[in-house]
């Protein structure tokens, strides 16, 4: 791939050394530096062979890109600013109809709204990056799921919202734009505290409230979300599949209601909500882990709601069903990507869920809000499905 661009006359537009390495600040710090790895990212793979691991900015975005082999990036068009970096392997181009072959090494710069697409032939492979000026919209919905809608529910309600997660910038991607959104909004709208933190870490969960407490000035209302179904039948689950779901699971909500119990105990409207499934009450051999962890998650809510209830904490849980998250989207790009979303999902809820689809997340988000709020001041103990009628129990 060649370029008839003047390299001199680029040298030339960068400026003196001086200028460029200078050390006087003329505004305030914009933010923290952080380190990423990007190994250490989970790839969300769109369509089949094509995974993506953006890391966030917050003015610009990377995007590494895996593209396997066979793998096809459709022709597009978005409003962002696009450079591809390629890193490694080879990989056809189509920039507006010039069409080339990449290799390491290679640049092209895309603006915005050009028509473009990429792709691999059966014996070729590539790695590249993307950069987004500004970052592109659809990958920020990458950190979309239930502890995103949750918090901007209670953001909307004028609450300070502090969030975790292990990956940090799924958490930094989610943090921008519930910033994004309180910006938007109205000046009710609260702070947004995001802090990376593995919940199965003890000492990680500790950490993470004491901040919050520090930032917020207090809690008054925690939200245990951590999850992920872990598909896999009795013959077929080890004894490691079965101790690092119930630690996510069972233990991470026992570890944060441990940690935010004294800073509840000082609230005058506390509240403890756990997100847990409805396969605690409808067990599935598919799905037999969290089946049982979750039949335990329940049986924790009730018997805290019994012991804090007299300390004026309601401790509810909410059972969710088939609600379409990132992890379904994922599943969904990967079984059958040519098939829209909506169908692809009803032909999975018509055999469970009597509404015949799956849930959206501030389904769940809009219940949790209310329990959160002062209108649930007599419910306690209770375990509520949002799962469009799925289950077959009482």
């Amino acid at each position: 791939m060649s370029d008839t661009a003047n390299p001199n006359a680029v040298a030339e537009s960068i400026g003196d050394a001086e200028s460029h390495f200078t050390s006087e600040a003329r505004g305030e710090p914009a933010g923290t530096g952080r380190y990423v790895n990007v190994d250490s990212l989970s790839p969300v793979e769109f369509v089949p062979g094509l995974g993506f691991r953006p890391v966030l900015g917050q003015r610009a975005m990377t995007n590494f890109v895996s593209f396997g082999p066979g793998a096809v990036a459709p022709r597009h068009v978005h409003e962002e600013e696009q450079i591809v970096i390629i890193l490694d392997g080879e990989l056809v181009f189509d920039l507006d109809g010039d069409v080339r072959t990449m290799r390491r090494g290679d640049v092209a710069v895309i603006p915005a709204w050009v028509p473009h697409g990429a792709w691999t032939t059966e014996d070729t492979c590539c790695e590249e990056i993307d950069v987004f000026c500004p970052p592109r919209e659809s990958l920020l919905k990458l950190a979309k799921g239930l502890g995103k809608a949750i918090a901007a529910e209670l953001l909307a309600e004028g609450a300070a919202v502090a969030i975790c997660s292990r990956n940090a910038d799924e958490l930094e991607a989610t943090a921008a734009e519930l910033r994004k959104l309180a910006a938007e909004g109205d000046s009710r709208l609260g702070l947004v505290i995001a802090m990376k933190c593995d919940v199965t870490v003890p000492d990680q969960v500790a950490e993470f409230i004491e901040s919050a407490v520090s930032a917020m000035g207090g809690l008054d209302i925690l939200v245990n979300n951590a999850g992920g179904a872990r598909p896999g039948q009795f013959g077929t689950l080890t004894d490691d599949d079965w101790h690092a779901d119930i630690e996510v699971k069972l233990f991470s909500q026992i570890r944060c209601t441990r940690a935010a119990l004294p800073q509840l105990r000082r609230s005058t409207a506390p509240r403890v909500i756990n997100i847990n499934a409805v396969y605690g009450r409808y067990p599935d051999p598919a799905f037999l882990a969290s089946s049982v962890n979750r039949a335990s998650c329940l049986s924790l809510s009730k018997a805290l709601s019994m012991e804090l209830g007299r300390e004026g904490i309601l401790v509810n849980s909410v059972n969710i069903g088939l609600v379409e998250t990132p992890q379904w989207q994922n599943i969904h790009r990967r079984r059958a990507p040519e098939v829209p979303a909506e169908e692809f999902f009803g032909q999975l809820a018509a055999a469970e869920v009597p509404l015949g689809r799956f849930g959206q997340p501030h389904e769940v988000a809009g219940l949790v809000t209310f329990l959160a709020s002062d209108r649930a001041s007599y419910i306690a103990g209770a375990s509520i499905d949002v799962a469009g009628g799925m289950g077959k129990f009482l």
